[in-house]
């Protein structure tokens, strides 16, 4: 707008024409331009105003960090190393239970299999199939149903009192 309002001053001094008015029109105003006595009505066509769209700034997309599965540790539980059963001299200290390993373990599993007819593996890990072949033996035999291999059911296993068919 002030392009054209220059534009118009500078003609009307260029031109000569003295007395000469010009008004320069805001958009959707009407404007009236007077030279020399001679009176002209004219509506300004107003410019379409230009908007910019307006755009949101945005920040870069949020990443979450990655982070790699990491594998549970390895543990290992340590268990109660049970020694050689039959050297012992007095079996009241006997106490074999859910847990232990070693080589008195593998007495119990071994008689409970030779002697009785239960099945069991015989690895040396007083596991829960050991737990279970202990009490069927306890059951059968009579004895309280624990699942312990204490004094009493140690001595049951060892016994040569009684036959594999009387279970």
């Amino acid at each position: 707008l002030l392009l054209i309002a220059a534009a118009a001053c500078s003609s009307d001094a260029s031109s000569g024409v003295a007395g000469g008015s010009t008004t320069v029109a805001e958009p959707g105003d009407v404007t009236t331009t007077t030279d020399a006595g001679a009176a002209t009505t004219s509506a300004a066509s107003a410019p379409t105003p230009t908007v910019a769209p307006t755009v949101a700034p945005t920040s870069p997309p949020t990443v979450a960090p990655t982070v790699a599965p990491t594998a549970a540790p390895v543990t290992t539980v340590a268990c109660r190393n049970i020694g050689n059963l039959y050297g012992l001299s007095d079996v009241s200290g006997v106490d074999v239970r859910r847990g232990d390993c070693g080589e008195g373990v593998r007495q119990v599993q071994e008689s409970l299999n030779n002697w009785f007819g239960i099945s069991v593996a015989v690895d040396g890990r007083f596991g829960p199939g050991t737990e279970a072949a202990v009490r069927e033996f306890q059951a059968n035999i009579g004895l309280s149903v624990d699942g312990l291999v204490g004094p009493q059911t140690w001595v049951a296993l060892t016994s040569d009192d009684m036959p594999p068919d009387d279970t």
